[in-house]
């Protein structure tokens, strides 16, 4: 008889082991898609109080929207009014061309209009408008000289 004895990588013990942990392992894995099943079911779950409050946010949003546009189809007002005075300012230049070019360069555009000639200088006026609502019509005066005409206040022009 030895004292000794001798141990190897290879035990019998190890294979059945080997299939107990896969076995956990499996096991695992089922459980943690059930519990992401039943999470994401628990998340998506509305309860009466989900259901008054999406309601009421609707019903607030509605009464805004309904606010806004009566504020817009109210008529404006006599301050409003005074401010949208039509303002004219006379110019030394005669010739269009490099007003308009200048506006072009400031973000107007010159809006086209049907049947009037192409040539900035042949057209009777010539109408500049800008992506934020400015407009500005250019005409010529009785000494040939440029006169700018906008809505509202001196400091467009």
């Amino acid at each position: 008889m030895s004292n000794t004895s001798s141990v190897t990588p290879y035990d019998d013990a190890s294979s059945s082991s080997a299939s107990n942990s896969a076995g956990l392992a499996a096991a695992a894995a089922v459980a943690c898609v059930a519990g992401a099943i039943t999470l994401a079911w628990w998340l998506t779950e509305e309860t009466a109080e989900d259901r008054t409050a999406v309601e009421r946010l609707k019903t607030e949003r509605r009464r805004e929207i309904l606010g806004r546009q009566e504020q817009s189809s109210t008529p404006l007002s006599s301050t409003q009014r005074e401010s949208l005075v039509i303002t004219t300012v006379g110019l030394q230049l005669r010739n269009p061309e490099t007003l308009v070019r200048t506006t072009e360069r400031l973000g107007y555009q010159v809006e086209s209009l049907a049947g009037v000639s192409s040539l900035l200088a042949k057209r009777p006026q010539i109408l500049l408008s800008r992506a934020s609502g400015e407009r500005l019509a250019v005409a010529h005066n009785d000494s040939g000289r440029l006169v700018v005409h906008t809505a509202g206040d001196r400091r467009r022009v």
